[in-house]
C-alpha cells in the first residue's frame, strides 16, 4: 500500500494504526513528494516496532519530515480479511437504500 501524508508540523515519527497485520518492515520506504520534477528524496528509517497493546505501527526516521511537505509511504503487509472491524476489515455503508 502506498499512503499519501501531509505533514502539519515537524517530526522524525509516524505512527500508523495497524493491528492483526504482518508488516514486511525491510520493505517499507518513505519518500518527499515533489511535484512537476524528476527529484525522488528517500528518507531513512532508523525504526519500525509495533505496540500492540495501542494497535500502531510505530516508523522512526533518520531525517525531519518537515513540515508543509508531502511523503508517500509505502508498506507492504500481509492482513486477514475479517468481519470484526479491527485490522484489515470488511465493512459496507447504506446512504439511500443503496450500498
Amino acid at each position: 500500500v502506498t499512503i499519501l501524508v501531509n505533514v502539519t508540523k515537524d517530526t522524525k515519527n509516524i505512527t500508523l494504526h495497524a493491528t492483526s497485520m504482518d508488516i514486511d518492515t525491510k520493505s517499507t520506504q518513505i519518500k518527499e513528494v515533489y511535484h512537476n520534477s524528476n527529484i525522488t528524496k528517500w528518507s531513512k528509517i532508523l525504526d519500525q516496532a509495533n505496540d500492540t497493546a495501542r494497535q500502531f505501527h510505530i516508523i522512526k526516521t533518520g531525517d525531519t519530515l518537515k513540515a508543509g511537505k508531502q511523503y508517500t509511504i509505502h508498506l507492504k503487509f500481509v492482513g486477514y480479511l475479517n468481519d470484526y472491524l479491527e485490522g484489515f476489515y470488511r465493512s459496507s455503508y447504506t446512504v439511500g437504500n443503496q450500498t
